[in-house]
């Protein structure tokens, strides 16, 4: 048989499998819709009795938050301390789809989201690109400080009027825009958006490019702190780990001098190739009120440049070896946007850097906005060099100001409305799609924790570019099921906050730009998923424990970089993926089928393939790539037993780092090709016998 008629009957029979088990579900465990609005049981809500219309066009967000919150005081006023007794949230079945303006917060132990299969279909408007549903993650974070508890309450105190601080070109009148106070105990995290993810593909598709086809950077902000000087040791924004100088791609922060600014930025000579970490600095002179900096990064030129307050400065020469025209930026796979933090896979939570400072203004562009002339000169846009360099134009660009806008914090989001939501509006570079940041207290380390949810027997479909449909913050026990969700970033996807114990995956079918899944310090255990898409990494795990059986992914997507991608981090290292197949139709891998790097934190990382059919995977590309990401010297581990491959040949079946990856490969069905590529020093061998 055919491999292509094959794989189609498979994925036929797992969607009558699931189809049937989602019927007979509902009749065993779920009440009509219209027995559930009569239902004199206090626990059962449904979304139309506090206003849902599914007609395509009512925000029914509101409505749906306001159920799961009237659901949660019915819940804690009458159930008894330590009930287990679980709160539905019906979704009835319509013709029509039920859309969001913004996500709803599922921040109640023990209450389950539960819809009637794809009839119960919600869509994000078109152009937004936030979650549709936030779980493990609450609205009001309540810390000790200073001997009290404080609620982090996203009001004034942490949002500021920005009328009479910036210019009237962008804040004509008060109550129009907010910066955000850091107060010195508080964060902002921007996850899967363009501030974070990149401007769209040159392709031209949805998709984004995560910074590697972004020739040029520009960046702008506006900062005060108390005082006239800019003090040391401050975390401004970025993405990466600023501890270990590793930007990913861009990060500022104060260095070891008062008033002195470091910029830290990765670059690559070819994708996936080896990565430079770059830095310089220039130094911002005291002065009182706002300080209005600018950075550009021009690879195409090589250069870098620096204005602050409208004057250019010098810039230190610290960018390192092979500085030359024509680089790239580093990919950025995981790390969000971080702004009041010194960087990290998540937010440094537990600790506060205790510097109080005010962000009135943050914009990314990928064009060279700004002549670069000389120290001392006046700063001045080269698109219209006469033109009035006012604020609007530095942070609030419109669209016909600068194609190459990326996006920028809108700061319209009325504090006394709208939480620790922040909007990011996308600009021309990103399809001027909106997406999202939440305000995070750097002291709620422990504020997740979240027991007992579910959602199940539901269709989400995102914005088609950026956002999470279903994003996990910090829970206990949240069971996925009977749920496709689609046209997001991910179609599940961490907001890197906290670790997971655990997450139930089940008869489900994802798809996401970036991944159908992305886990970060989870406890997972999923089957019966289907791919719809391969999206950028199928799957995409950082420092988890993952156990996935019975597993699909049908289509190959453009750039697919592997099935399978596992990044190190400081939790987890434990991997099982049991019956999977992949289906590409001819097309092949960019980087590997499957790649795991070894965990530096953890005793030893172990990597367990059964039963694996691989379609094609291409020529020169390896089937398995094992790194060792960081100097360390705890081992990892590999078995690998029956593994296919519709490929004649191969670059190589394994292409290992070294003799810390131990192991064994039985039942290999793979064609032509170097068997093990070892990267290890003279005069050692691999570890990994392979039992042709």
């Amino acid at each position: 048989m055919h491999l292509r008629t094959s794989l189609a009957l498979v994925s036929a029979s797992i969607v009558l499998c699931l189809c049937g088990r989602s019927q007979a579900f509902q009749r065993v465990e779920a009440a009509s819709p219209a027995r559930a609005a009569a239902s004199p049981r206090p626990f059962v809500v449904d979304v139309r009795e506090f206003g849902a219309r599914a007609d395509g066009k009512t925000d029914s967000a509101p409505a749906f938050q306001l159920a799961v919150d009237t659901l949660a005081a019915r819940m804690t006023k009458l159930l008894p301390p330590h009930s287990n007794a679980i709160g539905l949230v019906l979704v009835p079945a319509a013709t029509d789809v039920y859309r969001f303006a913004r996500p709803v917060w599922v921040d109640h132990p023990l209450i389950e989201i539960r819809g009637e299969g794809s009839g119960s279909r919600i869509e994000v408007f078109a152009g937004d690109d936030h979650p549709l549903f936030i779980f493990g993650l609450r609205r009001v974070s309540t810390v000790p400080l200073k001997g009290k508890q404080v609620s982090l309450v996203a009001d004034g105190h942490y949002r500021v009027d920005l009328f009479g601080r910036l210019d009237a070109s962008a804040v004509p009148a008060p109550r129009t825009r907010w910066g955000f106070r850091t107060r010195g105990e508080t964060l902002i995290q921007a996850q899967a958006g363009p501030l974070s993810d990149g401007p769209r593909h040159s392709r031209g598709d949805y998709t984004t490019d995560h910074w590697t086809e972004t020739p040029a950077l520009t960046i702008e902000a506006a900062i005060e702190v108390a005082g006239e000087t800019l003090p040391k040791g401050l975390p401004l924004f970025g993405m990466g780990v600023a501890s270990n100088n590793r930007p990913s791609p861009f990060l500022l922060y104060t260095g070891e001098e008062a008033g002195e600014v470091w910029v830290q930025f990765a670059t690559q000579a070819e994708p996936f190739g080896p990565i430079a970490a770059r830095k310089f600095t220039f130094r911002v002179p005291p002065a009182k009120g706002v300080r209005r900096l600018t950075v550009q990064l021009d690879l195409k030129a090589a250069k870098v440049s620096a204005y602050v307050d409208g004057v250019q400065v010098a810039t230190s020469i610290l960018l390192g070896p092979e500085f030359r025209p024509g680089l790239h930026f580093a990919e950025n796979d995981y790390f969000p946007l971080l702004i009041a933090d010194h960087g990290g896979d998540r937010p440094a939570l537990g600790s506060a850097n205790g510097v109080d400072w005010v962000l009135y203004g943050l914009l990314l562009s990928r064009t060279v906005r700004y002549a670069d002339d000389a120290p001392g000169r006046l700063q001045r846009r080269i698109d219209r060099p006469g033109a009035k360099l006012d604020d609007r134009y530095r942070y609030f660009t419109a669209p016909d100001d600068d194609p190459g806008h990326i996006g920028h914090l809108a700061f319209t989001d009325d504090p006394a409305t709208s939480g620790r939501y922040l909007t990011i509006q996308g600009g021309p570079a990103s399809m001027n799609h909106k997406a999202m940041a939440i305000l995070q207290h750097s002291l709620s380390n422990g504020q997740g924790g979240i027991i007992d949810n579910a959602i199940r027997d539901i269709h989400l479909v995102g914005g088609h570019l950026y956002g999470q449909n279903i994003a996990v913050g910090q829970v206990l026990e949240l069971k996925i099921t009977g749920v496709r969700s689609s046209g997001a970033y991910h179609a599940v996807g961490s907001i890197n906050h906290g670790a997971n114990y655990m997450v139930k995956l089940e008869d489900c079918n994802l798809s996401g730009n970036d991944a159908g899944y992305y886990a970060l310090d989870q406890m997972l255990w999923a089957r019966n998923v289907v791919f719809g898409t391969a999206g950028r990494a199928t799957m995409r795990f950082v420092g988890s424990v993952v156990r996935m059986e019975n597993t699909m992914v049908s289509f190959y997507a453009p750039g697919n970089q592997s099935t399978i991608k596992i990044h190190a981090g400081d939790y987890g290292g434990n991997y099982s993926f049991d019956h999977l197949i992949v289906d590409y139709e001819g097309s092949t891998y960019a980087h590997t089928a499957i790649y795991c790097e070894s965990h530096p934190y953890a005793p030893a990382t172990s990597l367990r393939l059964t039963d694996v059919l691989l379609g094609t995977v291409g020529e020169t590309i390896p089937v398995l790539t094992l790194r060792d990401i960081l100097p360390h010297n705890a081992s990892a581990y590999l078995s690998v037993d029956n593994l296919q491959s519709f490929t004649k040949k191969v670059g190589a079946v394994i292409d290992v780092d070294s003799p810390l990856w131990r192991g064994d490969v039985r039942g290999l069905a793979v064609g032509e090709g170097e068997r093990i590529h070892y990267r290890g020093k003279p005069g050692t061998v691999s570890r990994i016998v392979i039992h042709e």
